[in-house]
């Protein structure tokens, strides 16, 4: 992973903002990113996001980094009820290439419950319209301890950009395309 450059809070909401911006209905300030982000999207902020932290723009330039990094566990929720994210497997269930070889196994995209959005990203990804940079970058942050515990060669959260993460890596799984380094937004708690 390289540091392409140091970042913010503020940047990132802004960015997130933005992005959420390009969807119908939305027009939000983004001079109030960060009050807004915490009033309407708190869920998309790392739960130390109030803390010192360094953020930073990074480059995950190795296959194994993002294999590695740690998925949504939705319990109740839709990674439970797809089958994707199962503790009883072993260490490291939540790990992003274990939940894509769990939906490659239940053919998710096509059987699961309610696939839509993560299909329509596999198939842009699969025709080269989207690629995990720049306003499709993902979000990480350190993962509490707690959950590093239970998947120990994880180090990183998808904070954002799951659904992304997960079509992308079926379809590297699949080998119908090959890894190219992505970005995201880094928050890491500096006590760490």
């Amino acid at each position: 992973m390289k540091v392409i450059k140091k970042s913010s809070l503020e940047e990132y909401a802004r960015w997130y903002l933005a992005r959420e911006n390009l969807k119908p209905g939305n027009s939000y300030d983004l001079s109030e990113a960060v009050r807004i982000m915490e009033r309407e999207h708190p869920a998309k902020l790392p739960f130390f996001y109030n803390q010192d932290a360094c953020w930073q723009t990074v480059l995950i330039d190795k296959v194994e980094e993002f294999e590695n990094l740690i998925f949504l566990e939705a319990n109740p929720g839709w990674t439970y009820d797809e089958c994707l994210v199962m503790p009883e497997q072993s260490l490291n269930y939540r790990l992003l290439k274990n939940v894509a070889q769990n939906a490659i196994a239940k053919d998710y995209l096509h059987q699961g419950l309610n696939p839509q959005k993560h299909l329509a990203y596999y198939e842009k990804f699969l025709n080269g319209q989207i690629k995990l940079l720049g306003v499709n970058r993902i979000f990480i942050h350190t993962a509490d301890q707690n959950i590093v515990s239970k998947n120990p060669a994880g180090k990183y959260y998808i904070q954002d950009g799951s659904g992304r993460c997960l079509s992308l890596m079926i379809l590297l799984l699949e080998k119908k395309l090959l890894f190219t380094p992505l970005e995201a937004f880094m928050a890491k708690r500096l006590n760490e």
